[in-house]
């Protein structure tokens, strides 16, 4: 399931999409050493996992949401059922897969510019809170791979010719009401207020 999930077209892009977040950040790190300016750094660290969360993980989200195609489901499941295991663990299989893929798609570009803001910290306890801080983007990571996943097999049960459309509604409809009344939770405000916790966390030293 995830050699399937490395295949798909949407996937290539989004990985793409990552690295030219990594990229993009990165190259803003690098105007900003000479400055001197360590919060904005790791700040960029943190910019660079929103990014990458609404570029590459919403375009490889959609994917998963899709339905998989007929000729490529009955292959997989033949293969499955000839290694002697349980059809149903080919949905398990899946959402694992696509969970790990969305969580490397989204936590490799923000830890990766976490762990080169480390040597530019303030002082010790600040180079130690940015450590700690690149764990809790890894675990952003995992969380936002489970989430996504488990919403496009949702949108996929929910409206199976509309899958992709339910995905989109599931993200945008509650963002756009939280805009009108922000007591109202959404997956992307709940994201946004995770990340601001993980750049308190990282310049907090």
């Amino acid at each position: 399931m995830d050699a399937e999930a490395r295949q798909r077209p949407a996937y290539r892009l989004a990985r793409v999409l990552a690295v030219v977040v990594a990229l993009a950040c990165g190259a803003a790190m690098l105007l900003l050493i000479s400055a001197n300016q360590s919060k904005a750094l790791f700040a960029l660290a943190i910019q660079a996992l929103g990014w990458a969360s609404w570029t590459s993980g919403v375009t490889f989200g959609l994917s998963c949401a899709a339905p998989p195609r007929s000729q490529t489901a009955s292959a997989t499941q033949t293969l499955v059922l000839q290694r002697g295991f349980p059809s149903r663990g080919l949905a398990h299989a899946e959402l694992a897969a696509n969970t790990l893929r969305l969580a490397l798609l989204v936590g490799v570009p923000g830890v990766a510019l976490g762990l080169l803001s480390i040597p530019a910290a303030p002082s010790l306890l600040g180079a130690v809170s940015r450590v700690l801080a690149c764990f809790g983007m890894a675990g952003y990571a995992l969380l936002f791979g489970v989430t996504v996943a488990v919403l496009a097999r949702a949108a996929r049960a929910f409206a199976p010719n509309y899958s992709r459309l339910a995905f989109a509604g599931f993200i945008l409809v509650p963002l756009a009401l939280s805009a009108i009344d922000p007591g109202i939770p959404s997956i992307p405000g709940l994201l946004d207020v995770l990340r601001e916790h993980l750049l308190a966390a990282g310049i907090g030293g």
